[in-house]
């Protein structure tokens, strides 16, 4: 259980590198495709946000096209952070449990450290937790 302990992955963490960095929680999860998928989104769409951005309007033309690019821009964008969101917690989940397989420990059995009042303050506690 010890070496799960070491090894194991933290999804939390895994979301606060994606929000910072996108594409670096599902490195973190060892999912390098997801990484690449996310980036090519991202970068995609915020090439065709540049392609879009208008100076000025001229006389006598629309800008609609201009308007179009960036709101799809935009939304790829947006459809790239939320599939590097979604697949970060999903890589590192998985990530979890090969390692419990690799292990040998069985799927239905997880041991953690819980923090716990005593006299002193507080102390960290092994918890061991089942799943059915």
């Amino acid at each position: 259980m010890a070496a799960y302990q070491d090894k194991r992955h933290s999804v939390g963490l895994a979301m606060v590198m994606e929000l910072f960095v996108p594409g670096l929680g599902c490195i973190y999860g060892d999912h390098w495709q997801g990484a690449w998928i996310t980036w090519g989104l991202v970068l995609g769409g915020g090439m065709l946000m540049l392609s879009g951005y208008d100076t000025g309007p001229t006389p006598g033309s629309s800008n609609y096209g201009a308007r179009a690019r960036l709101a799809t821009g935009f939304g790829i964008m947006m459809a790239g952070g939320i599939y590097g969101f979604v697949d970060a917690i999903r890589s590192n989940l998985e990530y979890n449990q090969r390692l419990r397989q690799q292990l040998g420990l069985p799927e239905w059995i997880a041991f953690s450290l819980q923090p716990i009042s005593t006299r002193q303050g507080i102390a960290l506690a092994p918890s061991l937790h089942f799943t059915f």
